[in-house]
């Protein structure tokens, strides 16, 4: 800006003279406009510099770029150049911008005696797609330690395979003495494990599949703790027994036998309606006569037993008979008499009581004749008795017969008696 010490100086830098005068120049810097991008800090000494503001020419500003983890930034001015550390001398309206690069960094697996796993060198951020898990004999992969991650960190990782013991050549076997008898219920018998020698317990979880019907149940070994994997065995489930029972009856000849059968030993709580594929045993007999038969209960089945028949015995007693007989009671009439015996067995007589014979002994003369009579049927008690046969003397009517004659003749007696 120029100034005169009398008087002013006009447009153009014209000036007229009016008596000694002293002309003076101030000098005024520049100011211009500072344009900072996102993710730069512009200091003017410890004055932190906003977007837009104006500052004076020959100004040194420090530029730098917000810190960003993982990438590298590289400034740049719309005019001029940023020095090192950052300064930056005002020569204009300027733009300042930044570039970041992604960091690139190295990922490095150890297997830990397993397959070699290629290391992973890509940029921070960028997906990383996780390796195929290496193998190891006897052993089960259980993951990197630490987890690989899904994106690129911003460090160096070292990372370590995790290897479990593997199980599934292990020797699994269900203790000798397991009661492997159905139950209604899961048979879990107790099982050792070996592998290179008996494996504790400790190291494993024991399940069970199949293990309640008769039949192969499966038990299945999975291991915890530094082992891993699964190894089977397989049990048989065997039937459970019934009881089957007659317990044997007496009855009459001509009765029906009840001929019950009694079955005992179901397990579980269940019964003949609820055990699985249950069917009855039966027992029939054709034995109708008197006497004395071992009966025993034939057939039934049942998914989850056995059946073991204990015999009984049907007794069959003779039945009793009905008969009837009267003896005899008359008057001598010359005529034969006995008594009258009705039956449907084969009836003999006696008269002694001792030996019998197939008629029985008439009667013809006066007297009391006892008549023993047996009657004998099959399947049927003996009917023995007696009746009487009784002949009473027959009372004689004598009548004189009537004679005529002269006196003098002897007469002719005759006489007639009934």
């Amino acid at each position: 800006v120029l100034s005169a010490s009398v008087g002013t100086i006009a447009e153009e830098g014209k000036y007229t003279v009016e008596g000694a005068v002293t002309f003076s120049v101030e000098y005024t810097a520049e100011t211009y406009a500072i344009t900072i991008a996102d993710g730069i800090t512009v200091m003017d000494g410890t004055t932190d510099v906003a977007s837009g503001t104006l500052v004076a020419y020959d100004t040194v500003l420090t530029v730098t770029a917000d810190p960003k983890t993982g990438y590298t930034s590289v400034l740049s001015a719309s005019v001029g150049t940023i020095a090192e550390e950052g300064k930056y001398t005002v020569e204009g309206a300027v733009t300042f911008s930044v570039e970041y690069t992604a960091e690139t960094y190295a990922i490095t697996f150890d297997s830990d005696g397993g397959s070699e796993v290629a290391d992973i060198t890509q940029g921070f951020g960028t997906m990383i797609t996780t390796p195929a898990d290496p193998t190891k004999e006897g052993h089960i992969f259980a993951g990197w330690s630490p987890t690989v991650p899904a994106t690129m960190p911003a460090e160096n990782l070292n990372i370590t395979a995790n290897w479990k013991i593997d199980i599934s050549s292990a020797t699994v076997t269900v203790n000798s003495g397991a009661d492997l008898t159905y139950t209604g219920a899961g048979i879990t018998p107790a099982v050792s494990v070996n592998l290179d020698g008996v494996l504790d317990a400790a190291n494993y979880d024991v399940s069970y599949v199949n293990n309640v019907d008769v039949g192969t149940g499966t038990v299945t070994v999975t291991g915890k703790g530094n082992y891993a994997g699964t190894a089977t065995t397989v049990f048989t489930i065997e039937k459970a027994p019934l009881t089957v029972t007659y317990d044997g009856e007496t009855i009459t000849f001509g009765e029906t036998p009840d001929l019950t059968v009694v079955v005992t030993g179901f397990v579980g709580g269940e019964t003949t309606l609820t055990a699985a594929g249950y069917t009855a045993p039966t027992l029939t007999t054709d034995k109708v006569n008197v006497g004395t038969y071992s009966l025993t209960p034939t057939g039934g089945a049942a998914n989850n037993y056995d059946f073991n028949y204990v015999a009984g015995t049907l007794v069959i007693d003779p039945a009793d008979q009905t008969v009837t007989f009267e003896g005899y009671m008359g008057v001598y009439d010359g005529n034969a008499h006995s008594i009258t015996v009705t039956a449907t067995g084969d009836v003999t007589y006696s008269s002694d009581g001792t030996t019998y014979v197939a008629d029985s002994p008439n009667y013809t003369n006066v007297g009391d004749y006892t008549v023993y009579f047996k009657v004998t049927k099959a399947n049927h008690n003996d009917y023995t008795g007696s009746a009487t046969v009784s002949i009473a003397q027959k009372a004689l009517t004598i009548t004189a017969g009537d004679k005529t004659i002269t006196f003098g003749n002897e007469p002719d007696y005759t006489v007639s008696y009934e």
